[in-house]
């Protein structure tokens, strides 16, 4: 039998071969994403949303991209409330 590395073990996977003998499951952990790491994405958003965003920003002095930020914000923590309650 030949000894299991990294490389073997991906050969298998990449096979389709039963893996998860290799590995200890009760001592699995999941790793937390950091709170703090920010991600850039593309949105298409029609003109009406963004001209309504345009506005929010020249009335708050501020960049279109914070505006959608803080509205993006706001609907996550509303979220995150309704689910909690």
């Amino acid at each position: 039998m030949t000894e299991t590395t990294s490389d073997t073990l991906i050969e298998r996977f990449d096979a389709g071969e039963d893996v998860l003998d290799y590995f200890d499951e009760s001592a699995a952990e999941r790793e937390k994403p950091d709170p703090n790491e920010t991600r850039q994405i593309s949105l298409t958003l029609p003109s009406w949303l963004i001209e309504a965003y345009d506005a929010e920003a020249r009335r708050r002095g501020i960049a279109r991209k914070a505006v959608i930020n803080t509205a993006l914000v706001e609907w996550a923590d509303n979220l995150r409330a309704r689910l909690s309650a």
